[in-house]
Formats: structure tokens, sequence, C-alpha cells
């Protein structure tokens, strides 16, 4: 795997950085597509869907306690948003509350009778949240069923899961943050990964809000290529960097950015075309926003593909079967299933396929329409070492977004006796072709970074079934000046090709069939 990177700068210029590898957390439940309990939000489906939930978390006995307000901070609606059509995202006051006798323990109820959820459901809720902030570093909280009945919890061994679960809710600024992959959600006796974040100001008095928010077309083609950003006024500078490739930000990268990225404050609420390389390819946008002092209050990442269709360099050669491997190794309501789809082979190399809107037929109407095609690219040119590079899927789902994969033999293409000790590649045999492990990334998961939840966790069935051909074809460009030699269809060697079908070889590789 490369270790060094050229960073491509919005004004032209190159530096080189080092950039931290993205480092997989331990393996935590599938999110679901379609939660059965999230169908609708009403008194009489939550009456007949409640059930006993196995409550994992070591919940303090706090009905003797002393509660004290603490303060009045802010909730920003994530938990119900992200799961049901029908709540909107949004903030508002709350009450937090403070344990006298357990110190940095607190508590608060988001949903109170005032609120758009509890005006849905027609009841408020009367289940508190307590959260453990002793260290702002690894805040935790036990289960907790809103309204009774919608469980969430920590992924971390404080709340009686595995020690390899150990993802942490972290305060800074004064604003406490569970993200996506470190709390779980319990639905028809499963636990499962959403796709929002928690977040609580704990004292709207001290809050100082340093927000960028970011756009940028997780798939177009070089034309509508675009980056756009807008920031609150305590935001005073933000800064830039584009690479080729997909990574995440980090404190380090974060510095990285600070220091040599360029100012492209004066963008702000502009679409701009900053003119990146034409080339099929991942790219990463990295910024951050900086308070007057020159500190950095926001940082984030977020991932475009730009796409190349290059017709002129493609054959299409018949119709494949498509076994579904990617989706179905995230979600645990999504089967494996075979699809038909065009497939396309590379002229100049053989063996270099690409699926042709693979998902425009599958059975729960996963597709994306973005108003150009997408494709699936497998490298089987050595039918031992097969591999999918990085390929916007044509897969839309619902509450989670575009979906881009690749698998990780590609990042082992300068490692290739460490993935076969990895098990990471795919083969081509007997016209199939069989792709063990992916990751996956998500245009609405976290700003599109890698749903590193899954990645090289799930087996995949990943497989691809070669249309049958009339003729071989799978000889090199570079052979075409070999002379040929002629069999006849018995494989007896002919001088020259006489009446009948015969087969013309160059340098012992079959070229095609020819009268």
């Amino acid at each position: 795997m490369r270790k060094f990177y050229t960073i491509v700068i919005a004004a032209a210029m190159s530096l080189g950085a080092s950039f931290s590898a993205f480092a997989a957390v331990p393996h935590a439940p599938k999110p679901s597509v379609s939660d059965e309990a999230a169908q609708k939000l009403s008194v009489k489906e939550l009456a007949v869907q409640k059930t006993e939930y196995a409550v994992k978390g070591a919940q303090p006995k706090t009905d003797d306690e002393t509660w004290v307000k603490k303060s009045t901070g802010i909730w920003f609606e994530g938990p119900l948003a992200s799961r049901f059509s029908n709540v909107s995202k949004g903030e508002w006051d709350v009450d937090i509350y403070e344990c006298e006798s357990k110190p940095g323990w607190i508590r608060l109820n988001p949903y109170t009778a005032e609120t758009q959820p509890a005006k849905i459901l027609g009841a408020p809720n009367t289940v508190y949240l307590e959260i453990n902030i002793q260290n702002p570093q690894k805040c935790w909280f036990p289960d907790w069923a809103m309204f009774g009945v919608f469980t969430y919890g920590s992924l971390c061994p404080e709340n009686e899961w595995p020690a390899t679960y150990n993802s942490y809710g972290t305060i800074t600024d004064g604003i406490l943050t569970f993200g996506p992959e470190d709390f779980a959600y319990e639905s028809g006796g499963q636990w499962s990964m959403g796709n929002c974040e928690i977040k609580i100001v704990l004292d709207k008095t001290q809050y100082v809000d340093y927000t960028v928010n970011t756009q940028a077309p997780f798939c177009s083609d070089v034309e509508g290529q675009y980056f756009a950003y807008t920031k609150t006024d305590a935001v005073t500078t933000v800064k830039l960097m584009v690479t080729d490739g997909v990574y995440p930000m980090n404190d380090q990268n974060a510095n990285i950015v600070k220091n040599n990225g360029t100012d492209v404050t004066s963008y702000a609420g502009k679409k701009v075309n900053f003119g990146l390389d034409p080339a099929r390819e991942a790219y990463t946008y990295l910024y951050v926003g900086m308070d007057v002092d020159g500190n950095i209050r926001a940082q984030g990442a977020v991932i475009s593909y730009i796409l190349q269709d290059d017709a002129e360099n493609w054959k299409e050669i018949g119709e494949a079967t498509y076994t579904e491997g990617v989706l179905s190794s995230l979600f645990n309501d999504v089967e494996s299933e075979d699809m038909k789809c065009k497939i396309q082979e590379n002229i100049a190399k053989p063996g270099y396929y690409r699926l042709v809107n693979p998902y425009d037929n599958h059975s729960k109407g996963f597709k994306s329409d973005h108003g150009h095609n997408h494709y699936i690219y497998i490298n089987a040119t050595d039918p031992d070492h097969v591999y999918v590079e990085p390929s916007v899927m044509g897969a839309y789902v619902p509450g989670f977004g575009d979906f881009a994969c690749e698998s990780w033999g590609y990042k082992y293409l300068d490692r290739v006796e460490e993935g076969e000790n990895s098990g990471v590649w795919g083969k081509l045999n007997d016209n199939k072709i069989t792709v063990p492990q992916f990751r996956t990334h998500i245009s609405d998961y976290n700003n599109a970074l890698m749903m590193s939840l899954y990645d090289s966790q799930n087996p995949s069935t990943f497989a691809v079934k070669l249309p049958t051909q009339s003729g071989i074809s799978n000889v090199a460009a570079d052979e075409a000046s070999v002379a040929p030699v002629y069999y006849n269809l018995q494989g007896v060697r002919v001088d020259e090709p006489r009446n009948g079908l015969f087969i013309e070889v160059r340098g012992n590789k079959a070229a095609k069939v020819c009268k």
C-alpha cells in the first residue's frame, strides 16, 4: 500500500504529505435497510411492536438518587430522524441534570411533549437518557429505551459488550458527540448500526457554533464535479486539500490541511469546480474551519468520484449474471440475489470487465438515477488475483445514500503474497468470477467515509457468471503480429484455413474463430 501521497491543491500546486491509514474498528452489528419498527410512528403501532428487551447495560439505579438541573443544553435530532421518514432533523433546548451522589453522570429527556417525535406519537417520552461523562474522551450510556420502545446503547465494554467493542462518545468545546460507530439500536431482537450521530450541547450559554457544512456530488463526470460549503460566522477561515483516493479526517490530517491547505474562505456559498484530473478516480476533499485565532474548530472529509464512460474503449460481450454480494454483506435484511446486466470487456485489456448498471433490476429497487451509467470494474486479467477497482455501484439505499465499493485485493496490488495470506484475491474459474472481501463507501454515511465497521469482516457472495461467447477473444493486442497457426475444430493443426471453421492461434493463445 502506498504510504506517501501527493495532495492536489485547488491552486494547481502539489505538496508531499503522509496520511494516516484508516484503521478499521471492531466488527459491529449490521444496520437494517427496512426497520420493522420504523414503518410507522403511531401509538397503535408502538403497542403492537413493544417487546421485552434484553438490556445489556449496567443501567445505574437512580430511582433513589437526587438529580439537580445543571444547565439548559441543545439536542440535535438524529436517532429517530435517521430511521423514520416522518421525523425531521432539528434542534431544540433540553434540560440537563447531574447526579449529586454519582459525579460524572448526567441525564436528559430530549423528547418532551412539545417536541415533534412526541407529537407524532401522541405522548412524551418518560425514559431519561443517562450518560457517563467522567472521562470526556470515553463517554458512554447504558441501553436507553426511548418511549419505552426504541432502544439504543453505547458499543463499549462498560455497556456489557465484548472487549472488542470499544467505541465512545467525546466532549469537545462543550459538545458531546456519539458518532455512528459509537452506538447501536435494537430492532426485532437484533442490534444494528444506525446512520446518525447523537450530538448534545451541554450548556447553550457557552456554545459557539463552529459549523462548516459541505457538499460535493458523490459521482459526476469531469464537467459536473464541484465542491461547495457554507459556514457560520464564528468560522473565520476555511482551508482545503484534495487528494486522489479515500482518506479519513483525523487530527493529524487536520493539521496537515491547516498548515498546507489552500485558503478557500472566499468560496463560501459557491459551487467551485477545482479541475480535478479527469481520470476515473475517487477523490477526497479534506477541509478544516478555524476561528479568529487560527484554532481548528471544524474538520471533515467528503468523498467524490469522477466517472469516465469512455465507451470507445469497451465492447459489449453479452449478458452476465451478477450475484449481489456487497449490500447483502452489509445489511441484515438484504439477501443476496442474482441479477442480469450487460457486461463489457476492455478492448485493449482482455479480462478487464465492467458491469453496466448492475443494480437497475434489484428486487428492492436499489437503483441510483443520476442521469449517467454506473459501472462495477473487475480486473480478472490474472485469474488467480481478481479484484474490483473503486466503483460507484449504481445502488441507492434510502436512509444511507449511494454506494461505491472496492475489493480488498485492490489495496494489495503491491503486496500480492500478503494478499494471498489474507485471502483478499478473487478468482476466475470456469467462466465465473468470485471476489471474497470488500470495503464500502456510502454517500450519506458520515460524509461518505468508509463504512469501516464492515471492512474485511463479512465474506461476500459477490460473483459474476460471464456470458458464453461464440469464439475466443482473450488475446492481448501486442500479440497481433505473431504469425498465426491454424487448428480445426478437432484440435488438429493445419497449414492454412480451408473450408469450414478453424481456430486461429497467435502466441499460443486462441484469437478468434475464422473461416
